[in-house]
């Protein structure tokens, strides 16, 4: 369990007014288990009958692919009941049948960034910078739209150093 991400994600929840819960938080699933999204969505939204999160943040696609079933299945209706946010590679175009906030990072960035670290170390030379700032951007998709509706804050927002203009 990333315990320093969990506890740096309750600080600025808590900075922000917003109530997390204990066992609303899961955090070491792993994708490649089939079900395991929907698994845990159900568990979390069943965990307690009077309080039900009003939020959901899930940072792997494959995982939200399945809780998006379960959501379904159990009738949720987004985004009255339920805000999502979630992560999506750069141009995979996921769509879900709800609207949904997407975190969306270049993998070809972090391709190419890994590559060159690599070949720096085959090389015997010192990796230059062990840190590096992906570009991302946030937008929200309407009701598994394809496109791009415009983001929470009415404008693409960057997440990292860079962003590339689309």
């Amino acid at each position: 369990r990333p315990e320093g991400i969990i506890e740096l994600f309750k600080s600025y929840a808590s900075a922000a007014g917003l109530e997390v819960r204990e066992h609303w938080i899961r955090s070491s699933q792993n994708p490649s288990v089939q079900g395991a999204g929907w698994e845990e969505f159900r568990e979390i939204w069943s965990a307690d009958r009077k309080a039900k999160p009003d939020g959901l943040l899930v940072l792997d696609d494959i995982l939200m692919r399945e809780a998006a079933i379960a959501i379904v299945e159990l009738g949720i209706s987004v985004p009255r009941d339920l805000t999502i946010v979630t992560h999506s590679n750069a141009d995979c175009r996921i769509r879900y049948p709800f609207e949904a906030t997407f975190l969306e990072f270049d993998i070809a960035a972090f391709a190419g960034t890994l590559d060159r670290m690599l070949q720096d170390r085959i090389d015997g030379k010192p990796v230059a910078q062990r840190q590096i700032s992906i570009p991302g951007y946030v937008f929200h998709r309407k009701n598994g739209s394809s496109a791009r509706t415009r983001s929470v804050r009415s404008e693409e927002r960057r997440v990292g150093k860079e962003c590339r203009s689309r």
